[in-house]
């Protein structure tokens, strides 16, 4: 009655009845070679680190033609809710480029994007409520003013504290300590954003004493070590590669 087949699949005139989470796939080693499976997983991590749309251009290059990936298996109650074309409020940062910005009086970014080819696919319809930082999209969360807020980081303790639900990623981005190019390795002051408990947890892990310094956004982040504030920042790689062409970098 009926057959069971990943979404790389294409049948024609078959009709999709559900779909499952996710499965990853995985090299395996014979158990006598732990030399390559440690090798393998260090180069994995350097390839991740440094092409993190790796995965979606193999995708793309070898199952572009697929109509089947394109589909979604919704169920009557979700057909019904989609049929009322609902609108979703966004609160959305617009300093924190590439991830979400504003040029010429409209929203952009990856969010945005990301968004649109749901809506695309779905019918549903967002509204962005534009925010100046990420400390005044969290306020405004906490007062009820949207349904979705754009950017917590994968932290769950902090989504419980909050009483909020988190949805599966939508991007996953490598962080690191940005600093001057002349500057010594002696770090002892370091700023991040207001808020983002993941990046404190992850700076103790580091088992030194750090003078941490809050900033409202990433480009606040970056002129702190620019301007001398700081010895460093904390930044994810998508936003230290839009912004440190900039001569003030």
């Amino acid at each position: 009655d009926v057959a069971i087949f990943s979404n790389v699949t294409t049948y024609a005139d078959y009709k999709v009845l559900s779909e499952w989470e996710p499965n990853p796939f995985y090299f395996i080693v014979n158990k006598s070679r732990s030399d390559i499976l440690q090798e393998l997983d260090i180069a994995m991590r350097k390839v991740e680190n440094t092409d993190i749309f790796l995965q979606s251009r193999l995708f793309n290059k070898y199952f572009s033609n697929n109509e089947a990936g394109i589909h979604i298996a919704f169920s009557r109650d979700e057909m019904n809710y989609l049929a009322d074309k609902p609108e979703i409020t966004v609160l959305l940062s617009t300093s924190n480029i590439p991830i979400s910005y504003v040029e010429q009086g409209k929203a952009k970014g990856v969010i945005v994007d990301y968004l649109s080819a749901i809506a695309a696919r779905t019918g549903l319809r967002f509204r962005y409520i534009l925010c100046a930082n990420s400390t005044e999209m969290l306020a405004r969360f906490k007062n009820g003013e949207g349904d979705i807020f754009s950017q917590l980081p994968a932290d769950f303790a902090y989504g419980e504290k909050l009483n909020v639900k988190l949805t599966q990623p939508y991007i996953q981005l490598n962080y690191g300590l940005t600093k001057k190019i002349n500057e010594g390795n002696k770090i002892k002051t370091i700023a991040v954003i207001q808020g983002r408990n993941s990046t404190l947890n992850k700076l103790a892990e580091l088992g030194q004493s750090f003078t941490i310094r809050d900033y409202p956004d990433t480009i606040s982040c970056m002129d702190a070590v620019a301007n001398n504030e700081t010895n460093a920042a904390v930044i994810h790689s998508m936003a230290f590669d839009q912004l440190s062409y900039h001569a003030k970098y």
